[in-house]
């Protein structure tokens, strides 16, 4: 009776601890701390980091803007060298990270200072913690970078059916709304189960309806960026970022978390809440949480869409690049052609649950092969036409050069011309 009773007030501490933490995310107006939400902190730092102090490392701009004083040039941190490895003076700092101070504030991080801190490539931030942050190795072997997919998926007023096979380049599918792009992805993603087929990511089964395979979401190793963002609001972005973490022990992802918001352009932002964010920050969090758990597949579900021209712009280079560098398969949704167009090598092209065209991206705008391709790549120009077998005529008139080469040309009824078939 006593442990039955001890687990059940456990479990309310525990509940009010995540209310407290929904709430702190979803505040918007006062963002004075209480003992209710610095013990919340506490809780999450404990569960993503393995510490339970509030602060564990300092993420915010004003640490950024006022870091310690620079290391000494032998080296030791300590201001007279007093035994001073790694800041062991009486004066020292925590950690042997390097600054270089100059240049305008970043306007991303808005730090109290007048200057902010610049860091170059070989130059690691100023954080509270023993780990320095280590380049993350290539989780997946080139050679097997695959995917597979051929499912059908029957819902009510409409059958997905699509089969296609891609690699280690970024592929677009492209399509209007309700073709079938986002419900390949959940398939892919484990979010829906197709009716029937078969799932293989880089050799190993996803899914297969025949041998009734069909692993859950959490295991397949996907990295799913959504339009709308959906990070947990009662976390930080640096909880937001660590919490796919479980590869690593706890105590590493403080280090890896500064690696992702440095890479991202984040740095002096983990302490801060989703609210807290613009939706440009907060579509680069969701990418980082998304590439944190070294996912064999990363899915980009129109990451985009909900973005100003000027945000989406930004983002777009940052995908580019990020994309450049990600060795395993991606898979970029869009309906809009340009963004498919600039981001992705190849592309397939879907409608209603079909795929009308598929391969290279040059060869789909300038040669589509139907006229339901055509209109989705937004193509102006559209004519009845019929065949002029071999006459070479134009208007009435005969071409004898024509009819010698024996060329072959299609009457545009709708423009009242002939053109000359390749």
């Amino acid at each position: 009776m006593g442990v039955a009773l001890a687990w059940v007030l456990l479990m309310v501490g525990l509940s009010l601890a995540v209310i407290a933490g929904l709430n702190r995310g979803y505040q918007q107006r006062s963002l004075t701390s209480t003992a209710a939400l610095g013990w919340t902190q506490r809780l999450f730092n404990g569960v993503y980091f393995g510490t339970f102090t509030s602060q564990p490392w300092d993420f915010s701009a004003t640490a950024l803007a006022h870091p310690p004083p620079p290391p000494s040039a032998n080296g030791h941190n300590g201001h007279n060298g007093h035994n001073g490895h790694n800041g062991h003076g009486s004066h020292g700092s925590h950690g042997s990270y390097e600054a270089v101070w100059g240049g305008p504030p970043d306007p991303t991080i808005s730090p109290s200072g007048p200057t902010a801190l610049q860091v170059r490539p070989a130059v690691r931030p100023v954080i509270r913690s023993a780990v320095r942050p280590r380049p993350q190795p290539s989780f997946i072997d080139p050679g097997e970078t695959e995917l597979k997919v051929k499912i059908e998926k029957h819902s009510p007023g409409f059958h997905l059916q699509v089969h296609f096979r891609t690699g280690g380049e970024a592929l677009g599918l492209l399509g209007a709304s309700g073709s079938g792009k986002s419900m390949t992805l959940r398939c892919i993603a484990g979010l829906e189960t197709p009716s029937q087929g078969r799932i293989v990511l880089n050799g190993r089964v996803l899914f297969d309806a025949q041998q009734q395979i069909n692993l859950p979401s959490r295991d397949r190793k996907v990295g799913l960026v959504f339009q709308n963002y959906a990070l947990f609001p009662h976390l930080t972005v640096a909880q937001n970022i660590a919490f796919g973490m479980t590869a690593l022990p706890a105590t590493d992802r403080v280090a890896a978390v500064v690696q992702y918001l440095e890479q991202m352009g984040l740095s002096g932002l983990g302490d801060r809440y989703p609210h807290q964010l613009s939706g440009g920050q907060q579509q680069r969090v969701a990418l980082a949480r998304a590439l944190a758990i070294q996912p064999d597949i990363l899915l980009l579900d129109e990451p985009l869409s909900a973005l100003d021209t000027y945000l989406r712009s930004q983002i777009e280079k940052l995908l580019i690049e990020v994309i450049a560098h990600y060795p395993g398969v991606t898979l970029f949704i869009t309906h809009k052609l340009e963004e498919a167009y600039r981001i992705c090598r190849d592309l397939l092209v879907l409608s209603k649950g079909r795929i009308l065209a598929a391969g290279p991206k040059e060869d789909i705008f300038e040669r589509p092969g139907s006229f339901a391709v055509a209109q989705v790549t937004e193509c102006k120009n559209f004519s009845r036409a019929r065949l002029v077998s071999g006459t070479g005529s134009y208007n009435g008139q005969h071409s004898e050069q024509n009819s010698q080469h024996n060329e072959q040309y299609v009457e545009a009824l709708d423009w009242d011309c002939q053109l000359e078939v390749d």
